[in-house]
This record gives C-alpha cells, structure tokens and sequence, in this order.
C-alpha cells in the first residue's frame, strides 16, 4: 500500500491546493491515465488512486530531481 491521500478534501489540504485547482489538476491526471477515480457506495464519495502509469511518472521525476540536485552549502 502506497502512503498517502485518496479522498479529494484531503488531498487538497495536504497539497495546499485551492478546491478549483485541485479539481481541474485531478481531471488531468485521470484523463492522462495518472490516477484512477472510484465512487463509493451510494455514489458520492469519490476517491482518486495512482495507476502504475502514475508510479512511473514519479520515478521518472525522482530520478531527475536527484541529476539536477545542486548543493547550496558552499
């Protein structure tokens, strides 16, 4: 299990993020194939998940967040 946030108030507290920006940056990420949405039981709770596409992307962005790393203690 990856940590985390599912539920889309707490994703946009944990991401700072305003509800608009969170909502419009959700719906990229499921229509690129990032994250996956799921509606509960009684269709109104949505959850957001991240694919393997996903996990991939934040691989690649780790790993080129360590290349272009600069040391700032000099």
């Amino acid at each position: 299990m990856h940590e985390g946030e599912s539920r889309p108030t707490r994703i946009m507290y944990a991401s700072n993020l305003s509800w608009n920006t969170l909502k419009s940056t959700l719906d990229l990420l499921v229509n690129k194939g990032y994250t996956q949405e799921s509606i509960g039981v009684g269709g109104r709770q949505k959850q957001y998940f991240i694919t393997p596409s996903g996990l991939n992307v934040l691989r690649y962005y780790d790993r080129l967040e360590e290349l272009v790393k600069i040391d700032v203690t000099t």
